[in-house]
This record gives C-alpha cells, sequence and structure tokens, in this order.
C-alpha cells in the first residue's frame, strides 16, 4: 500500500465501494494515528481492540467512534483496505494468491477470496486472469 487513501486501485471496478469517508483520516487524531499505522503495516492482522489501542481511544467507544467518523465499521474499512492492498499485490507481484492473501492481512485464504468477491465482485483468480488478459491485448 502507498500510502495514498482512498487507495488507487486501477482498472478495478468495486461492484460494493463502501461509502467511507476518507477526509476523515486527515482531519481526526485517532483516526490519522490508524491509517498511519495500517500503511506502515499492511499485512498485520489488526483486531478492533489493537485498533482502539493505536487510535488511543477505549476499546468500548472506537467502534461507535469509527463507524461515526468514518462513515462505514471498522472491518468494512479494514476488509476494504486489505483487499486494495490485495488488487496492487496481483497487479505487480508474481505471487501465489495465498501468498497475497497472507501478505495483504487476511487470516486464510478461504476468508480472503470471499472478501474480495464481496468488495469487487469476482474472485482474485479472475481478477489476475482478466488483468493479464489485458495486458495481453496492450501488446
Amino acid at each position: 500500500m502507498s500510502g495514498k487513501f482512498p487507495p488507487e486501485i486501477g482498472p478495478l471496478i468495486v461492484q460494493k465501494s463502501p461509502q467511507i469517508v476518507w477526509r476523515s483520516f486527515e482531519y481526526y487524531s485517532p483516526l490519522r494515528k490508524l491509517l498511519g499505522y495500517v500503511s506502515e503495516h499492511p499485512g498485520e492482522a489488526l483486531s478492533l481492540a489493537q485498533a482502539a489501542d493505536i487510535a488511543s481511544l477505549e476499546y468500548t467507544h472506537f467502534a461507535a467512534y469509527f463507524r461515526e467518523k468514518a462513515g462505514v465499521t471498522f472491518k468494512c474499512w479494514i476488509d476494504f483496505v486489505r483487499v486494495c492492498a490485495a488488487v496492487q499485490m496481483l497487479e505487480s507481484v508474481d505471487k501465489s494468491i495465498t501468498e497475497v492473501a497472507q501478505d495483504s492481512g487476511f487470516e486464510d485464504g478461504t476468508t480472503f477470496c470471499r472478501t474480495f468477491r464481496r468488495v469487487t465482485g469476482m474472485t482474485p483468480t479472475q481478477y489476475r486472469r482478466r488483468r493479464l488478459s489485458r495486458l495481453d491485448e496492450l501488446k
């Protein structure tokens, strides 16, 4: 992940794009801290409790605060950010789908494929094949 948000995801058409309020990550210090951490550690697992700690907020308050300021739940946001990181890897790195899943912060390949499909409308393999076919057309 380049740290630029909203993330650049190239030709990917996000079917169910969440309504993330990206300017909140610039304006509110707790969200800015969290975004900085995720940008520096894209492949690390991150629980709600850990995110609350990074944002310097109480765990019991964090989920409601995040939803209010970002416009989506923490899980929705982190899934979207991880899928964006995975898209970048699928486009630029010759790694297996399992390696991409691990490097983008997903616990396992099944969760990765399910989340990727929910966000993009296609599986990681379908995305990679479409991307390769587009590159072949340009040659």
